[in-house]
């Protein structure tokens, strides 16, 4: 078969079937397959595995021998996003490199990090350190609520059963304490990922602007929804406090220790709201 530089095709082979013949990458796939080989930009790039990413936007194949990672995305439009996502995160935040890509394919390659073992408060504390660092040069504005936010506010607070609350989320909320800045907006445990050395942050698809607390409670909720509650009971047992003052600090504002509760509520309201953001 011959390369063709213009056209992204696959080679694919269903597990423990035989080779049949040349297929055009199909975003529909949901069964799982082998590949062969990948032709790109004339050479080509061997793997192991194909594994299905985001359904329909685009697939990721590993070289295990290698240690290479290769993206393929549907469409170019949802590879130049994800390539300012990735370079508005990289700007502040650590991530696996890349190594080569090309937008005629709609294609990277990065270096592939395998997952070591490490536990979750360890990449919860990584996280709370890396705003730290962080924060003091990533852009930063102020979001007040508007009408119509504090109509979803109030309807919020009644669905948490939590109406005495309402006037001093508001006033909470559009205080300075609530700063909006750049987010992953999907830091959970899986999106970060240790190598034996170093943590690295992966999948940028939901980078944007939140309140500059959403990442570090985005991960204790995930966390304690899929796996235990530990963490989340540690945040309001106040073994974090002196690094949420820290995380505070950074924005000349005061972390105020009886207000772990409404911290956490004001990240669930702008969770649930999210066209607030």
């Amino acid at each position: 078969m011959d390369e063709d530089k213009n056209n992204f095709t696959y080679i694919l082979k269903k597990r423990g079937g035989e080779l049949d013949g040349t297929t055009e990458l199909s975003f529909e796939l949901t069964s799982r397959l082998y590949f062969k080989k990948i032709h790109y930009n004339g050479s080509i790039f061997n793997g192991d595995a194909i594994l299905i990413a985001a359904l329909k936007k685009e697939v990721r194949f590993v070289n295990f021998s290698k240690r290479l990672l290769c993206t393929k995305y549907n469409t170019v439009s949802r590879y130049d996003q994800m390539m300012a996502n990735r370079k508005m995160w990289s700007t502040y935040f650590k991530c696996v490199p890349i190594i080569d890509s090309n937008r005629d394919l709609c294609i990277t390659i990065e270096n592939f990090m395998t997952k070591q073992s490490v536990n979750a408060e360890k990449k919860f504390l990584f996280l709370l350190e890396s705003y730290i660092n962080a924060l003091p040069r990533i852009s930063k504005h102020i979001r007040p609520l508007n009408k119509e936010d504090a109509s979803l506010l109030k309807e919020f607070c009644e669905m948490m059963q939590i109406q005495e609350l309402y006037h001093t989320l508001i006033s909470m909320i559009n205080s300075d304490s609530f700063v909006h800045t750049i987010t992953h907006g999907d830091a959970t445990f899986l999106n970060i990922i240790y190598d034996g050395k170093d943590f690295y942050y992966i999948d940028f698809e939901n980078v944007g602007t939140r309140i500059f607390f959403f990442d570090i409670f985005f991960f204790l909720y995930i966390y304690s929804e899929n796996f235990d509650f530990s963490l989340l009971e540690n945040y309001f047992a106040g073994f974090y406090d002196e690094k949420f003052c820290s995380l505070f600090n950074t924005l000349a504002l005061d972390f105020k220790p009886e207000n772990r509760l409404l911290y956490f509520l004001v990240f669930l309201f702008f969770s649930i709201n999210i066209t607030i953001f």
